[in-house]
């Protein structure tokens, strides 16, 4: 288990890499409807704005601003009152990542000062390594909503990978959860972590 402070105060956390030691709750095993448990559980915060939001963006939506959002129809926009996030849709793969599935705009409740260019989990440099999403399941409970996107590691269908992207009402960050598990029959090295790219109006130079 390793919690991270990230820039917007993100948590992650791993669960386990191998199936052996795995602990019952929280082990993924690739099962199908399996969902991830919320993420720091014991972590809250009170505020007196208790409004919570998680819907598909429409055409015409513009839910954030700044000079890197990039919200489209089809992302997932999830909002309290003090954040708001964007997770782009499977078929909306931005920079490294080879499918959707990660974190594309994050702003405050005023939306209009995204300075996130993506963030996601990364598992490892090599092009098999990278996590490749396949489905993207939308959740409300009380008190939060989520999303969650399960695929495997891109090159190795036989390592499932399970990513929770989770607000509650008072969050100031929005909390992730990601878990893996070899199902290969030979040891592999995973080195599981956040992975941000920085690059900030790269493509300025280059007009289309």
């Amino acid at each position: 288990m390793r919690p991270v402070a990230l820039l917007f105060a993100l948590p992650a956390l791993l669960a386990s890499v191998l199936l052996s030691g795995c602990p019952p709750e929280g082990c993924l095993r690739g099962t199908e409807g399996y969902l991830i448990p919320t993420p720091c559980e014991a972590l809250s915060f009170s505020c007196d704005d208790q409004s919570l939001e998680i819907r598909v963006l429409e055409p015409g939506d513009a839910p954030v601003g700044g000079l890197d959002a990039l919200a489209a129809p089809g992302d997932v926009y999830m909002s309290n009152g003090r954040v708001r996030v964007v997770i782009d849709a499977l078929n909306h793969p931005h920079y490294l990542g080879p499918t959707g599935g990660g974190i594309v705009d994050f702003t405050s409740a005023a939306g209009d000062d995204d300075s996130l260019r993506h963030f996601i989990q990364a598992t490892g440099a090599l092009p098999e390594e990278a996590d490749f999403y396949t489905s993207l399941e939308l959740i409300e409970e009380d008190g939060l909503v989520a999303v969650q996107v399960s695929g495997h590691l891109d090159g190795r269908p036989d390592v499932p990978i399970h990513t929770r992207y989770e607000l509650h009402a008072c969050d100031p960050g929005v909390r992730v959860r990601t878990e893996l598990v070899n199902l290969e029959p030979d040891p592999i090295s995973v080195l599981l972590g956040d992975g941000h790219y920085m690059g900030n109006r790269e493509l300025l130079p280059f007009p289309g």
